[in-house]
């Protein structure tokens, strides 16, 4: 199937969807969900790294969430009660200001064996804003899919929970210009797992699997074939 013929396909965001986050109140407040496993905090680092930026990125007058993933995050876990289950979210809203709050859940993946493709070239969600209206739009035009691909301006990125990369028979390829960049997806570059690509919906055809990964999915929890992608 030709691309054109191919990008036919693709749904669209239904109009007047906002195209990105419009957070209620003031100052804007932004998300990390870090993953537990046996009460251990994965990938804390990368968290820092993308919360620095995303702070830097709105001229933040204070840093103070920052100081969260240090002494707070140990005494959190220290006061918690016992875990109820090996893996557990820790959800940290924070903002520019200096506020933050941490919420503790067991955590079950939610099931995904389709995903239809979904246009949404306008989507703006660089940062990881705890308002996902926008995402929440786009979830609700899956048509039946268990989640959504989204696809910018004829690229590939990610889905609304989660990032992808596509098994090309030789490498585990990213998109190089996702919706959003995720820590585990970080960690998973820095080690040479995945490479960076531009890969768009014709691509597809030319790969075998693909998978889908965030803080909270380990490394080939949610591995697919191709033929999950619905057009």
């Amino acid at each position: 199937m030709g691309y054109t013929t191919f990008m036919m396909h693709l749904e669209e965001i239904p109009p007047g969807q906002p195209q990105r986050p419009t957070p209620a109140a003031h100052p804007p407040q932004l998300l990390e969900t870090l993953c537990l496993l046996h009460r251990v905090p994965q990938r804390v680092e990368q968290h820092r790294v993308r919360m620095a930026a995303a702070l830097a990125a709105m001229n933040a007058p204070s840093r103070r969430a920052l100081s969260a993933l240090d002494g707070p995050l140990v005494e959190l876990l220290h006061d918690a009660p016992p875990p109820t289950a090996d893996r557990e979210r820790l959800r940290l809203v924070y903002d520019g200001v200096g506020h933050y709050t941490w919420t503790l859940h067991p955590y079950t993946p939610r099931p995904v064996r389709t995903l239809r493709l979904l246009a949404a070239d306008h989507l703006d969600y660089a940062h990881k804003w705890a308002d996902r209206r926008v995402l929440d739009a786009c979830f609700a035009a899956r048509a039946g899919a268990d989640d959504v691909l989204l696809v910018r301006h004829g690229r590939l990125t990610d889905t609304t929970i989660a990032n992808v990369a596509l098994w090309d028979g030789h490498h585990w390829c990213t998109p190089a210009e996702p919706l959003l960049r995720g820590t585990h997806r970080a960690h998973l570059l820095e080690r040479d797992l995945i490479v960076e690509r531009d890969l768009t919906p014709a691509d597809l055809a030319r790969c075998l699997r693909l998978r889908l990964f965030n803080a909270m999915l380990a490394w080939g929890e949610i591995d697919l074939p191709i033929s999950a992608v619905l057009l």
